[in-house]
This record gives structure tokens, sequence and C-alpha cells, in this order.
């Protein structure tokens, strides 16, 4: 869920892609907390599988990095509605 939602093309209210808009550097920050997410919580799993961290150390980064993931979508859908003329009917 988190990639498709980090890759879903963005378009305008009249469902037209953007296109040739530049990005801001951010613009794939969500994609990266997602990818992060994954990467370390697949090393996590394997280390834990093999008895060298404990099950709770996993638990403890996996929240940590969700909670980072969760921040960065909410300034990522903060600033989309803070935008000029977002949001505003007519």
């Amino acid at each position: 869920m988190a990639g498709a939602n980090a890759h879903r093309e963005r378009s305008d209210s009249g469902g037209v892609p953007q296109g040739g808009v530049p990005k801001s550097p951010r613009a794939h920050l969500y994609s990266r907390v997602a990818i992060a997410m994954l990467v370390v919580a697949g090393v996590f799993i394997v280390l834990w599988l093999t008895n060298v961290i404990s099950l709770f150390l996993v638990e403890i980064v996996v929240a940590g990095l969700f909670a980072v993931f969760w921040v960065v979508q909410t300034f990522e859908l903060e600033a989309r509605v803070g935008a000029p003329g977002a949001g505003i009917p007519g």
C-alpha cells in the first residue's frame, strides 16, 4: 500500500497529469522512507531469526520507522492542502 501511494501519479483537479512540472527535492521522500522501512525491517528480522538481536529491538525500530513515515506523509499531505487554491471550491 505504501509503495502504491508513493508512486501514484499526481494529477490536477481535472484528472490530467501535470507532466512537465518540476518536482521538489522532497518529492520522493515518502518513497525513500517506505523503502528504508522495508529494508531495515527485513535486515532486523533476519538478525532476530539468527538470535543476534531481540524481538523487542525489532519492534522498537520498526515502530520508529513507521512514526517517521507517518510524519513525512502528514507533512506531504498538509503541504498539498496548504497550497494556494487547494481545497477551495469554485
